[in-house]
């Protein structure tokens, strides 16, 4: 292959071979400046080709290989072997890079600019213009030039207030995108465009934000150091227009898995705080349900896709700030609890016995966040209603460390069920058994036994399993997959929370609608959806008690598959 000059380059570094599956070396990414690698993470492989030209590279193999090693960060760099099975492929998407990517860019005509450049007599003329343009408004006004082009850009330019050379290239590039005149400097025109191009975006001075970002009222909670010194770096002006940040939000993940973060949590912040400037990296307080179910639909619809579509895995993704570390200990502790009358044995170790065998396909972080938050690992647990219905709805028992519908606890004066008319496991109706009484029958147990550690533990699973496979029998094209995300969001925990007859009057209702689109996107759908009951009432999707068993079981381990 030749370059622009017409002279013949060694061989690309990916198709170096020393013999047959064997490579000479490997091509390393992290040599190159993290402007470029921004550019290119955020899909611009033409701009992020221009930038690296203006960083000095000139050879159109390694700029193709560049291209090449940023679609495909699986490989680390990795040379291909003709030996693998889809060399071919490979080789061809490398010479397809070359030819329609790096090429053109290369063999550009000299008199055309290109929009990202390094410093010549005349910008450097355009930096004295800028400077002296600027001297009335000072760097704040750069600063916000800056934090805007990291927006609309997906960029990672310091914000220092100085319009220094990869400032002032990234202004070029705004204005060859925007069709304005290509001087490098901000006028009139390439701010109103910059002003325009995601509504909101505006300067405002330091006293400004300051003003803006004063917490309201007592209950705003900490402000986290960490959180405000990463949002330094990250947060743009926004003036309150976070609906249009969804139009750049992959791109901005992108950029900053390329630039090296690769956590999800924090991935899942970053674009969290853009889009919720006045919250100063605060945690979701408890009642916070929305923040913390878009916080979840960020990582889940936003995060974790991009990091997939790099070839990472998305693992240790937590919930949001919401389920803190207390929740997290607290599930923990119930894990390595011993269990008792049982010398030696822990409850996770009780529990992943009969898991493996019953239930299989639920992972054990989903388990325990059910178990904090149902039982909080009690098996002396019987819950009777709340205080609120006056002890009486629902009114059954929910017995032990799964709460397994028992039956009818009668009149209750307190918390305590010493306080009921009927003890636990309590009263059956003849010829409507109770789920925990038809499972113990099963099993063979005693259900009179009901604080036996082992039969809880193999009842709670069997009704957990025997309700999702219920659901994925009677709708088998939206759940073809136990153990996926969606199934145990709605087969799993919503047929718990709320039981198998509401499930189903959702499943029913959109059922079409459900099966037409990908499972990822199911849950979300259903989030604002109502049904009608039989008697005319109207039944809201409220999916709330799942988001947080989920969102803490992300943080125990589990990954979204």
């Amino acid at each position: 292959m030749n370059n622009s000059g017409g002279v013949r380059e060694a061989a690309p570094a990916h198709l170096r071979f020393e013999g047959v599956g064997t490579f000479k070396d490997e091509f390393d990414l992290t040599r190159y400046p993290t402007d470029v690698m921004s550019v290119l993470g955020a899909g611009g492989e033409v701009d992020a080709v221009k930038l690296a030209m203006a960083r000095g590279i000139r050879s159109g193999n390694e700029l193709s290989d560049l291209i090449f090693f940023g679609r495909h960060p699986e490989r680390s760099g990795q040379s291909i072997s003709s030996t693998e099975p889809n060399f071919t492929q490979l080789s061809r998407e490398w010479l397809d890079i070359h030819d329609r990517v790096v090429r053109p860019v290369l063999t550009a005509p000299p008199a055309t600019e290109t929009a990202l450049e390094t410093d010549s007599s005349d910008t450097e003329l355009a930096h004295e213009v800028w400077e002296r343009e600027n001297e009335r408004r000072g760097p704040e006004h750069v600063r916000w030039v800056q934090r805007s082009l990291n927006l609309v850009m997906g960029l990672r330019l310091p914000l220092d207030g100085v319009a220094g050379p990869a400032t002032r290239s990234a202004v070029r590039s705004f204005q060859a995108r925007h069709a304005l005149p290509i001087s490098g400097t901000i006028g009139a025109d390439t701010e109103h465009a910059l002003r325009t191009t995601y509504s909101g975006i505006g300067f405002r001075s330091r006293a400004r934000r300051r003003r803006s970002w004063r917490p309201e009222g007592a209950g705003a909670g900490p402000v986290h150091e960490a959180m405000e010194d990463e949002m330094a770096q990250v947060q743009p002006e926004l003036g309150g227009a976070g609906a249009t940040l969804r139009v750049v939000d992959r791109p901005f993940v992108l950029s900053q898995i390329v630039a090296g973060e690769r956590d999800p949590n924090k991935l899942t912040n970053r674009v969290f705080f853009l889009r919720h400037k006045d919250l100063r990296g605060r945690r979701i307080a408890p009642g916070e349900t929305a923040l913390k179910q878009e916080w979840l639909s960020i990582l889940r619809d936003i995060v974790q896709p991009a990091l997939a579509s790099v070839g990472l895995r998305t693992t240790r993704a937590s919930g949001p700030a919401a389920v803190g570390g207390g929740a997290v200990a607290e599930a923990l502790r119930i894990a390595k609890r011993e269990v008792p009358g049982m010398p030696g044995t822990t409850i996770e170790t009780l529990v992943e016995r009969w898991r493996s065998s019953i239930c299989p396909e639920i992972p054990r972080s989903i388990l325990f966040a059910f178990i904090k938050y149902e039982s909080g690992g009690k098996f002396t647990d019987a819950t009777h209603g709340s205080e609120k219905s006056g002890w009486t709805s629902p009114s059954f028992y929910e017995l032990g460390l799964f709460q397994t519908p028992g039956g009818l606890h009668g009149r209750c004066t307190s918390r305590d069920w010493e306080s009921c008319e009927f003890k636990p496991p309590g009263r059956e109706v003849p010829g409507d058994r109770s789920t925990w009484v038809k499972l113990c029958a099963a099993i063979k147990a005693d259900p009179q036994q009901w604080t036996n550690p082992t039969t809880q533990v193999r009842v709670g699973l069997l009704d957990l399993e025997i309700g999702a496979r219920g659901l994925r029998k009677d709708f088998p094209e939206l759940f073809p997959k136990p153990g996926s995300d969606w199934d145990l969001r709605m087969a799993v925990l919503y047929r718990f929370s709320r039981g198998g007859g509401y499930a189903r009057s959702f499943l029913r209702l959109y059922r079409r609608q459900l099966a037409a689109m990908p499972e990822e996107q199911r849950w979300r759908f259903l989030r604002d959806k109502t049904v009608t009951a039989s008697g005319g009432a109207a039944r809201a999707f409220k999916g709330e008690n799942v988001e947080e068993k989920m969102a803490l079981a992300a943080k125990l381990g589990y990954v979204l598959t």
